[in-house]
């Protein structure tokens, strides 16, 4: 399973109520006014917005090949005001489903930085039978051990790399290297020992700079290797595609009337469809469909992969 929270841009409408007003980049993410002047936060332009946090399943089947076939489904859901704190609502979604399929059903759960709760962390391994999956930030304790351990080198750092391109000249283009630690338990309020993998990206932009990044991402529960950690938690990045499906073809944000009961019914009854949609497909074995959405069909239609594929803007 993986968490995640998206933001829902409504008409400048006040009939639209429980919204909050935010400043949201092209992206529908909240804009970084860290490094901004007064008067240039003052210039922002903000709008009004719902927060939908939900809970997605990460379904996979066996295909005979390397990779399985995928299906998701969202079990459940909260809407609330843009700036309402996603943990609260995550950690809720958590306990109403495993109510209902009892401990440990959701045996993983994938989150990102927002859902951050050292306590939490202990709760799930140990209430709900549920490993959660999640990055640090850079200002925690044990993401500095992590690094600094690391730096130390030693028997125990050994670093695995995962991707190694140059140029015709053999000038670097893109490295990546990830190694691990176990036993970490620097992070206060979290009553479990964690895994942590350490990745490490060197990379050359357009300018022919060699830039460098790292982060750690964190398990309640050991893994084979780092690397193993970190294709676990890039299952993650499949929630991109169903927020893309969601709000383009499935029209998740074009709502029909300011009501509050209607705007709820609107999302209730989208996500229901979708979930059905999918499971329909997983029942009839076709994989090609499952999981997929309009600009992949647009592609693979320009490859001649299907035959006729008719849309007009975001609906097919």
């Amino acid at each position: 399973f993986a968490l995640d929270s998206t933001y829902i841009v409504v008409p400048d409408n006040p009939k639209y109520l429980y919204t909050s007003r935010l400043a949201l980049d092209e992206h529908k993410q909240i804009v970084d006014t860290r490094h901004m002047t007064e008067e240039e936060k003052k210039r922002l332009r903000t709008v009004p917005c719902y927060k939908l946090t939900y809970l997605l399943h990460l379904g996979e089947e066996p295909s005979g090949g390397t990779e399985p076939h995928h299906y998701y489904l969202i079990p459940a859901f909260r809407l609330s005001p843009g700036k309402e704190d996603s943990h609260e609502h995550g950690r809720s979604l958590v306990e109403t489903v495993t109510a209902a399929g009892g401990k440990g059903w959701i045996r993983w759960l994938v989150a990102d930085r927002g859902f951050i709760d050292g306590a939490w962390i202990g709760e799930l391994k140990k209430k709900h039978g549920t490993n959660l999956v999640i990055p640090l930030r850079n200002n925690m304790d044990a993401y500095h051990d992590v690094v600094g351990m690391a730096r130390l080198g030693g028997s125990d750092v050994n670093w695995d790399l995962v991707e190694d391109r140059r140029d015709e000249r053999g000038d670097l283009l893109v490295r990546e290297k990830v190694t691990a630690f176990s036993e970490i338990r620097s992070w206060k309020g979290c009553p479990v020992p964690l895994y942590a993998a350490l990745i490490h990206k060197q990379w050359r932009n357009k300018q022919g700079e060699l830039k460098e990044d790292q982060w750690v991402i964190t398990s309640s529960e050991p893994f084979s290797s780092g690397r193993a950690l970190v294709d676990f938690y890039h299952r993650r990045s499949r929630i991109e595609e169903v927020n893309r499906q969601l709000k383009q073809p499935r029209r998740l944000d074009r709502f029909t009337s300011p009501n509050y009961e209607l705007v709820v019914s609107h999302i209730t009854f989208t996500l229901l469809t979708y979930s059905l949609i999918e499971l329909y497909l997983k029942c009839r074995e076709d994989w090609e469909m499952t999981a997929s959405f309009l600009r992949t069909l647009q592609r693979e239609e320009s490859l001649g992969t299907h035959g006729v594929v008719a849309y007009a803007g975001d609906s097919f």
